[in-house]
């Protein structure tokens, strides 16, 4: 019976280390993943080509005007 609560002690011990671990690990790769997103972003700031994407325009704009969508509100609207 000793050694069985020993064995537990010892495995329970050896459970809390590994998630202290994972947690660490995980701290580790968030902060470089965000270490590295905000290196790009930087990057492009300097490079200037944030500012040529805003000067484009949105994409999924035709023409670069923003379509109307009232009509589509409006008209679908049930009479009170």
């Amino acid at each position: 019976m000793a050694r069985l609560n020993r064995l537990i002690k010892v495995l329970q011990m050896v459970f809390n280390e590994t998630k202290v671990m994972a947690l660490k690990e995980f701290k580790v790769l968030a902060l470089k993943e965000f270490k590295v997103m905000v290196l790009r972003d930087l990057k492009s700031m300097v490079d200037g080509s944030i500012a040529d994407y805003q000067t484009t325009g949105p994409v999924y704009l035709q023409g670069g005007t923003f379509p109307n969508y009232r009509p589509l509100i409006t008209d679908n609207q049930q009479a009170v």
